[in-house]
């Protein structure tokens, strides 16, 4: 049984989120397009953003993904 795409970049998106984020953060993020990740502390306008699905990277302009989601 091979994994559907979403579900490959989602565990791509939890490794990145591991190995760079805190590990009490509560909201992190990543490019994987980059391999960059970001990590926040509390709910706001950028996790809103990436949640939603309309913030893109500063860097490449790829969609970020949601890695750690704890309001979830």
């Amino acid at each position: 049984m091979s994994e559907t795409p979403h579900t490959a970049e989602e565990q791509v998106a939890k490794k990145l989120a591991a190995m760079f984020a805190p590990s009490d953060a509560n909201y992190v993020f990543v490019c994987l397009e980059c391999r960059t990740s970001w990590w926040k502390q509390r709910d706001c306008k950028t996790t809103r953003g990436v949640r939603s699905g309309k913030t893109t990277c500063g860097d490449c302009g790829n969609e970020l993904t949601m890695a750690i989601d704890k309001k979830q």
